[in-house]
């Protein structure tokens, strides 16, 4: 049954369905890069009120160079929030931390293992005030130390770090300050949590932002989808076993656009793991593939215009 809790629990499992399959055209090519989704789409987040938070126990090490740190967020409060903490297990000293600031935009706040003096980025939107649920992706380069923070598959943020965390180690912390510091609660609900060594490109947030992951995926050091029905504890999906304690966590089945899927591979085959389902389930799977289809735009001449938020390009060594 999985691990075990007090109090009669009758423990939690890690979800372990499993769906493989081959995508061909009807003369029996393989067709890779699509995109198989199941529905219908199950699956839990945490809601987190008042003083709530998750605490995890284990140190994390593999932050040495550069990372990815994203997940899903969803909150309507207008107040400071901490969203998600990387701190040094000694001291109160944050290496990473990502918070909402007052009027809902987003700051990413990094401090490395010598530095004495924080690198801050922060976008210039708020995103609490629509009600949605939003993908962060907070990302150190390896070599030029680059911060880059995504909204949405966008860039919505740049800076540069002065060095990297290193090999200390870290202590997480979802919904506020710090371990030892009760402040900046987060009000809201998050769902699909991850953290990889190295850093992701923009092309692969995109790809993999809406979709689940198996969990043994090169890189990727903790992996929280916050499915789990009941107890205490919220399960990583990877090797790792960076499980976290909750602490006045409610579930709730209002979930992130997040669709459990699988790519295919250069012979047409996908794999499907991890898979929540309840008492008799039937998923449908849907093979999809983006492709180019030609068109042009009519534009007015009045008001049309085509707005690209968010998204920049570095010109300045020329362009054509």
């Amino acid at each position: 049954l999985g691990k075990s809790h007090l109090e009669g629990d009758i423990g939690f499992l890690n979800p372990n369905g499993s769906l493989v399959g081959t995508v061909t055209t009807p003369s029996g090519n393989p067709v890779p890069d699509v995109e198989v989704v199941l529905t219908p789409n199950l699956g839990r987040s945490a809601l987190l009120t008042d003083e709530a938070y998750i605490f995890f126990p284990k140190m994390l090490q593999g932050l040495e160079a550069g990372f990815t740190v994203e997940g899903w967020f969803r909150s309507v409060d207008s107040g400071d929030q901490t969203l998600f903490a990387v701190v040094d297990s000694a001291t109160t000293r944050p290496f990473l931390r990502l918070e909402l600031t007052d009027g809902g935009r987003l700051r990413w706040t990094h401090r490395g293992a010598s530095s004495t003096d924080s690198v801050v980025v922060t976008t210039q939107t708020g995103w609490t005030t629509d009600g949605n649920w939003h993908h962060l992706a907070a990302v150190l380069a390896d070599s030029s130390l680059g911060m880059t923070l995504y909204v949405d598959g966008r860039i919505a943020a740049r800076g540069t770090a002065a060095d990297t965390i290193g090999t200390q180690k870290a202590q997480l912390i979802f919904g506020k300050h710090g371990a030892s510091q009760h402040e900046q609660h987060f009000q809201g609900r998050l769902d699909d949590w991850r953290v990889w060594q190295a850093p992701r490109t923009r092309a692969e947030i995109r790809r993999d932002r809406e979709r689940t992951l198996e969990g043994d995926e090169g890189a990727l050091v903790a992996y929280w989808k916050f499915d789990e029905n009941k107890g205490d504890d919220i399960f990583d999906l990877t090797s790792n076993d960076q499980d976290g304690v909750l602490c006045n966590i409610e579930r709730s089945d209002i979930i992130a656009p997040v669709f459990v899927s699988g790519l295919t591979d250069t012979l047409g085959n996908y794999a499907i793991r991890n898979i929540f389902y309840g008492t008799g389930t039937t998923f449908q799977a849907t093979p999809q593939k983006r492709t180019a289809i030609g068109r042009s735009l009519k534009l007015d001449g009045v008001d049309d215009h085509l707005s690209f938020d968010f998204d920049r390009l570095d010109l300045r060594a020329g362009y054509t």
